[in-house]
């Protein structure tokens, strides 16, 4: 593996507090751009934290630790062919892999057909804090974030990051819906959301998500 000149992005937001607009903005589309490349390949994160995350000394981002991936399966249950499933079996009742604060409520659960929309929902949650310095649903354990989730024991975007335009909550908020069919059908639709959303919000942002306009017009084309 490379070597990466740069630190993580919890270490940034440890001393940073908080992040600006911009940087939040454009750090959570360049993680999206390597989710949407992983779920391509037939994997899902799961892990999706501040942690995770690098950013490099030239301000590239980039997402590592792979570690608890899991192949993207469809509808019968089944990995797509060729795909080789990296989980490895657990028999321990209610043991749950991941970081509870960033993970989706199916995740927390253990549901077994989880997909990319939990990824989605982690990378939200991430967004959240870099913005409001602390997760939405903050816990000791998965049962406190579960319980603070099902409270709705969050403060929005608006009121925790003045400087959030409200076109970002209206447009971005769906990552956050308990249910996984009322989020973004998927990541590039979520990226979307925030470049449309920040161009609506404020003029000044649009120019830097000018850069992430190619990445966006090639999933696009995949699709």
């Amino acid at each position: 593996m490379p070597y990466v000149h740069g630190e993580s992005l919890r270490e940034l937001m440890t001393r940073e507090s908080q992040l600006p607009l911009g940087d939040a903005l454009r750090i959570t589309r360049e993680v999206a751009s390597a989710l949407d490349y992983a779920h391509g390949a037939g994997y899902m994160h799961r892990d999706v934290t501040p942690d995770n995350i690098m950013v490099t000394t030239k301000h590239d981002t980039m997402l590592a630790d792979f570690g608890i991936a899991r192949p993207m399966k469809d509808a019968s249950g089944r990995a797509r062919d060729g795909i080789m499933d990296v989980e490895i079996a657990r028999t321990t009742t209610g043991f749950v892999i991941g970081s509870p604060q960033y993970m989706s409520p199916e995740q927390i659960g253990g549901d077994p057909s989880l997909d990319g929309r939990t990824d989605q929902y982690s990378l939200g949650t991430v967004l959240y804090e870099t913005l409001a310095s602390e997760t939405p649903f903050a816990g000791r354990n998965a049962q406190a974030v579960v319980a603070k989730m099902f409270a709705g024991a969050h403060r929005r975007f608006g009121s925790c990051a003045p400087t959030f335009p409200s076109p970002l909550t209206t447009r971005s908020g769906a990552h956050f819906r308990w249910w996984r069919n009322d989020r973004f059908a998927s990541i590039p639709d979520f990226a979307e959301a925030l470049h449309i959303a920040s161009s609506e919000g404020r003029a000044g942002i649009s120019g830097a998500a000018t850069r992430f306009a190619p990445r966006l017009r090639a999933w696009r084309a995949r699709e």
